[in-house]
């Protein structure tokens, strides 16, 4: 994979690194951009600026399903969706493995992601990569959350599966006090 930056006139490769990056999120200031690594389950951060420029680090490694769909909010978290838990043939794609099975094998066999349970999942992270919201809830209507945004109080939900957007009010005190590591149930 190979992030490429554009002008109107020329673009160059930047860098290699993540496999299957399916979102990004450019730093305010735009010293870093963070990516979604799906199929490694993780969140990466390039850096644009500075002493690191040119560097991947690792900004949150290990999340538990697929991180997708990623965007900074008002309060300044970084907001991620999961579309899906993690499945185990995907797990022996992660970094690092010498085997990685032909996915269209896995998807043939049962092992496509979106056969998993239907689930609501968004989390949120602090700028230096810790948890603060866990949220994972199910709803009738809506499942696989793809896109993630925050505005207003507010988490703003969209699925690639669905023909409904969602909502998630957010309560001022569990943005200024929020309970780190921890699943919050929300209802719709």
């Amino acid at each position: 994979m190979s992030d490429v930056y554009a002008s109107r006139r020329n673009s160059h490769c930047a860098a290699h690194g993540p496999r299957l990056a399916n979102g990004v999120a450019l730093a305010p200031d735009e010293s870093f951009l963070l990516v979604a690594e799906t199929i490694g389950y993780r969140i990466l951060k390039f850096w644009l600026k500075g002493p690191r420029a040119g560097q991947w680090v690792e900004f949150v490694t290990g999340t538990p399903g697929f991180p997708d769909n990623i965007s900074l909010s008002e309060s300044g978290l970084v907001r991620v969706s999961l579309p899906a838990p993690r499945v185990r043939y995907w797990i022996s794609c992660s970094p690092g493995t010498r085997f990685c099975g032909s996915w269209r094998t896995g998807f043939r066999n049962g092992c496509n992601p979106r056969q998993a349970e239907d689930v609501v999942w968004v989390r949120a992270y602090h700028p230096d990569g810790k948890l603060v919201h866990d949220i994972r809830t199910k709803h009738p209507r809506l499942s696989f959350i793809t896109a993630v945004a925050e505005s207003g109080g507010t988490v703003c939900l969209a699925s690639a599966h669905h023909d409904v957007l969602g909502r998630i009010g957010l309560s001022q005190d569990r943005e200024r006090f929020p309970i780190l590591g921890r699943t919050e149930e929300r209802k719709f």
